[in-house]
């Protein structure tokens, strides 16, 4: 184990406008707003953590998370962590000593600026600690931009921009018009696509599981490597039953809490994991989603929920230690006018460079996010 020993903690909010208002789950959002958690070691080295309820999903919110973290910032001077690496049968480190009862958000921030704090002290980012062959670029999956009132126009000259990219993997959102419309703009995206580039589907439990059939049977599956929450689930024996009749496997994030807590095996025709530190509670319960997907053969994608810095840098760390090629979702700030770091954050022939970023962290935290007193909640 490695102690941390906590000197000082900042708190400072920062709220970053979406170039246009964007629609998440039920929500529409003008603006990404957050926190960034400053904690200062006894060593004087500094970690940085972000805190950012997403507005629709999280289960608390802003100012519930502000609440907790102001009156936890009282508390944190004098407190040691130790952070274990290497525990039998776990990727990521476990940080102990950590308070009961956090909020996801609240947990994700506190947990990324532990280990930030760590790095910075050792002098070694957390990919190089836990992994012997970290990742130094992150495939990222794109967003196809459709229009979905007019099904099939210019799908295949977007799809053509993203390759040109040199992105591999191509993420389109369904269940948000008709089902024609929907099997259209699919059927159109691979008519485009050369051998080796995936499609990834995201249904967001918009369809019942009869539509999800009909879609899952008629649609072209030469490229798809998966839907994610293709409708919702009222027992996950219908999993099988959907995978077996259309060979479309599953991908899960809203329901993959309530199926790992029913206590059954894994459903066959799962084969992805949708992890979202910021939803699930941090780096110990990410941690812990990516040892069950890994023991199982499923793949873990992590994703981001419009993090703007220090969150979003965490992400691309964890991405880095996972193995394998998967693609991750974190084509994400370009639907923002900027970010917590000083420089934009490119996605370069369908990767980031987390090297060109590494030095670059959370450059603008003090410029351009405001410090909170206790009594601003």
């Amino acid at each position: 184990m490695t102690a941390i020993g906590i000197g000082d903690v900042g708190i400072y909010k920062y709220s970053i406008p979406f170039l246009v208002p964007l629609r998440i789950g039920t929500q529409t959002l003008t603006a990404r707003e957050g926190l960034v958690i400053e904690l200062t070691g006894v060593d004087g080295t500094r970690g940085y953590g972000e805190i950012a309820p997403l507005e629709g999903f999280s289960a608390e919110t802003l100012e519930q998370a502000g609440q907790q973290i102001l009156e936890l910032a009282e508390k944190l001077p004098g407190v040691v962590f130790d952070v274990e690496f290497n525990k039998p049968g776990r990727r990521f480190p476990v940080i102990h000593e950590l308070p009961g009862n956090l909020y996801a958000s609240v947990c994700f921030g506190l947990e990324t600026a532990v280990i930030h704090l760590l790095e910075n002290s050792l002098n070694k980012s957390f990919p190089e600690i836990i992994s012997q062959n970290p990742k130094k670029q992150i495939p990222v999956n794109a967003l196809l931009h459709t229009d979905i009132s007019q099904p099939g126009v210019g799908v295949g000259e977007e799809v053509v921009k993203l390759l040109a990219n040199g992105f591999k993997t191509i993420k389109i959102k369904v269940g948000r018009g008709s089902l024609a419309g929907d099997m259209e703009i699919v059927n159109r995206a691979s008519e485009a696509l050369p051998l080796g580039v995936r499609l990834r589907l995201d249904a967001n439990r918009l369809w019942n599981f009869e539509t999800a059939m009909e879609f899952g049977k008629k649609v072209d599956k030469r490229f798809i490597e998966y839907i994610e929450e293709p409708f919702i689930i009222d027992g996950i024996g219908q999993i099988p039953v959907f995978y077996s009749q259309t060979g479309i496997g599953v991908a899960l994030d809203e329901s993959l809490n309530s199926i790992i807590s029913s206590g059954l095996d894994m459903p066959v025709g799962v084969v992805a994991f949708i992890l979202k530190p910021t939803l699930l509670g941090g780096f110990g319960k990410t941690g812990e989603l990516v040892d069950l997907a890994m023991g199982y053969g499923i793949k873990p994608v992590i994703s981001s929920c419009f993090e703007v810095g220090p969150g979003f840098m965490a992400l691309l760390k964890m991405a880095a230690a996972i193995e394998g090629d998967s693609a991750s979702g974190l084509d994400t700030l370009k639907h923002l006018e900027g970010s917590l770091f000083s420089q934009p954050v490119e996605i370069e022939n369908g990767f980031i460079d987390i090297k060109k970023i590494a030095t670059d962290e959370h450059g603008q935290t003090r410029t351009k996010a405001k410090k909170l007193k206790s009594t601003d909640y």
